[in-house]
């Protein structure tokens, strides 16, 4: 039903969509080797330039599935493939004339170059191409960990999802690499990524 009412939405002939983000950082356990560099400036940096685009909305408009940098909606709000097994708890409650669906996932984890299945599924899941370690810093191994992504939807009278809230929780443990070829170790990586986004049509 979640992805019936996702994909209702994108087959809209004309759909404005407003997306913000919000990033939360936090990273302990450095050991940056020989490198002559301060610590504290070093974490600081990965958090910084992870949340520099944190709470500036971003707006697209759809025209028969296409925007004109010719994105679709699954690409910038949501995929709506949800594995019919990667939810832990699903909520539906009546809201006015439509509905609010809660769902949440199952927990799941993956190499720097494994995939997240169920968050892949449904959301913009927070990974090695998306997590700013540096210019200077290759990661070359680190457990990503997801303990429970939440999805909040509102759903309008036509079976139309209006508004789409991601919560997603992520732990990266230990994550090694190299940084101007001095071996670099971050013992934890722990951020949450919240994403709203808001359809029109």
């Amino acid at each position: 039903y979640y992805n019936q009412c996702l994909r209702k939405s994108y087959s809209q002939s004309k759909m404005t969509a407003t997306k913000t983000e919000h990033v939360n950082v936090s990273v302990s356990g450095i050991d940056i080797g020989s490198l002559n560099l301060d610590v504290d400036k070093f974490a600081q940096d990965i958090i910084s330039s992870n949340t520099k685009n944190n709470d500036k909305p971003t707006t697209k408009v759809f025209t028969n599935g296409k925007a004109s940098d010719n994105s679709t909606p699954a690409a910038f709000v949501s995929p709506a493939n949800l594995y019919a097994d990667a939810a832990k708890s699903i909520t539906i409650a009546k809201s006015g004339s439509g509905y609010t669906m809660k769902i949440t996932l199952n927990s799941e984890s993956c190499s720097h170059t494994g995939t997240a299945k169920y968050n892949a599924s449904c959301s913009m899941p927070l990974d090695i191409g998306v997590i700013d370690f540096g210019a200077a810093v290759t990661i070359n191994k680190c457990t990503f960990n997801y303990p429970g992504t939440q999805l909040t939807a509102t759903i309008d009278s036509q079976g139309r999802v209006t508004k789409l809230v991601t919560h997603m929780p992520l732990n990266i443990a230990d994550a090694e690499g190299k940084a101007l070829g001095v071996t670099i170790k971050v013992g934890s990586i722990k951020g949450t990524w919240d994403c709203t986004s808001t359809m029109s049509f």
